[in-house]
């Protein structure tokens, strides 16, 4: 029913509230139009409530990584009082693989953040440990659909301590659409999802149009882009 509403109101932001097994409730909620949040709002972190996770979905190749990175850049830019850092998980395989079997706590999770934020001296690490007592952070994790499944368990584990433990500013998490990962994260947190859109066929010709002109590849002739671009949609 919650994907059928999605598709019918796809202008809106549907939510589901839900019960957990002990008599808690979790409140998800999806919008379609993230792309054009993304233009329209100057911050999205707005879109979401305090210590909300924001899922970013979105099928391979449709630019997730991008948005995460431009995320990070608006959120640095403006909420310089808070810790802003985008973690990318798979250049941490090892270190994942390494901890799935050892018994996760607090220290175990403030250590694998020390490290997936390159943290080496010690003054860095009590300021970062500052800044997560206090909750003034916003994390940024990119790629959970692209470490192995057998640490994706260990990887809702770090992020659940982290948000017990900190409860951070906000949490934006990036994966395909399609991950099962994205049931288990339902059932376990409150979250917004945004589900990044395909471009029709009029948005990939304005886009294109765009860098046509603004790198002045060529000079600009309408007609013979619009041919071009008319004989490339045949192929693809």
């Amino acid at each position: 029913f919650f994907e059928e509403a999605c598709k019918k109101y796809e202008n809106k932001i549907i939510c589901v509230l839900r019960q957990k097994n002990d008599d808690s409730f979790i409140l998800t909620r999806k919008t379609k139009n993230f792309w054009e949040e993304l233009n329209q709002s100057e911050n999205i972190i707005e879109k979401a409530t305090k210590n909300e996770i924001v899922l970013v979905t979105a099928p391979a190749g449709m630019g997730k990584s991008c948005v995460l990175s431009n995320l990070t850049r608006k959120l640095k830019k403006s909420y310089p009082h808070l810790w802003v850092y985008k973690i990318e998980l798979n250049t941490l395989t090892k270190i994942l693989e390494k901890m799935k079997h050892s018994k996760l706590d607090e220290k175990k999770m403030i250590e694998f953040f020390e490290c997936a934020l390159k943290l080496k001296h010690e003054t860095e690490k009590k300021v970062f440990n500052e800044y997560l007592k206090k909750g003034q952070i916003i994390l940024l994790i990119d790629g959970v659909d692209e470490i192995s499944p057998n640490c994706k368990q260990l990887v809702i584990k770090l992020i659940k301590t982290f948000k017990d433990v900190s409860r951070p500013d906000r949490l934006f998490i990036s994966t395909r659409s399609e991950e099962s990962i994205l049931k288990d994260i339902n059932k376990e947190f409150e979250v917004l999802r945004c589900e990044i859109q395909p471009f029709t066929k009029d948005e990939q010709m304005e886009f294109f149009r765009k860098i046509w002109k603004t790198h002045e590849i060529l000079d600009f002739n309408d007609t013979i882009f619009v041919n071009f671009f008319g004989v490339l949609f045949k192929h693809f």
